[in-house]
């Protein structure tokens, strides 16, 4: 929790915008996603762990309120590291999928919504239907996509080569 203790409703009031900043601010940190709460009002900030459901500051006028001075408001926002994340992103789950030479393979995996990310995915070994074993010739494609709704995060495709297993 941080607060710049300088409030500025405005040039109105003969206030400095340079100098108030987010005024009272909390941040909730998750791994690498960090969400910001600014313009809190002042008295209502909790530090230490937050729990679900429970509050971590309530609406008000703190710090650079130019638009917001004559009404109580929350600022938010999230970030990985210095990038930006849009909240909808969270919403939506991280689909996984494999398709051999243009065939669907396997039933795509799903990655739960709210899942920021993933850090690692890895085949080492696949067994195949004697009967897709014998329709595929020289050097099939394994084409893996992931996706979060319609955006593709990822995509790789790789050629390699069959190997009968022995009996």
């Amino acid at each position: 929790m941080t607060d710049t203790g300088v409030d500025d409703l405005g040039p109105a009031r003969g206030g400095d915008p340079r100098r108030a900043g987010r005024g009272l601010e909390v941040v909730v940190a998750c791994g690498a996603l960090k969400v910001r709460y600014a313009h809190l009002r002042r008295g209502t900030g909790r530090p230490g762990d937050v729990r679900v459901g429970r509050p971590v500051g309530f609406s008000g006028t703190t710090g650079r309120c130019v638009d917001g001075a004559g009404r109580a408001f929350v600022h938010v926002e999230a970030r990985r590291g210095s990038t930006p994340v849009d909240f909808r992103d969270l919403a939506v789950p991280i689909e996984v999928e494999a398709m051999l030479d243009a065939r669907p393979f396997g039933v795509p995996k799903r990655v739960p919504a709210g899942v920021a990310e993933m850090r690692e995915l890895a085949l080492d070994q696949v067994e195949l239907a004697r009967d897709v074993f014998e329709e595929l010739r020289g050097e099939p494609t394994l084409h893996v996509q992931v996706r979060r709704g319609s955006k593709v995060l990822l995509e790789a495709r790789e050629k390699f080569m069959l190997k009968q297993a022995e009996d």
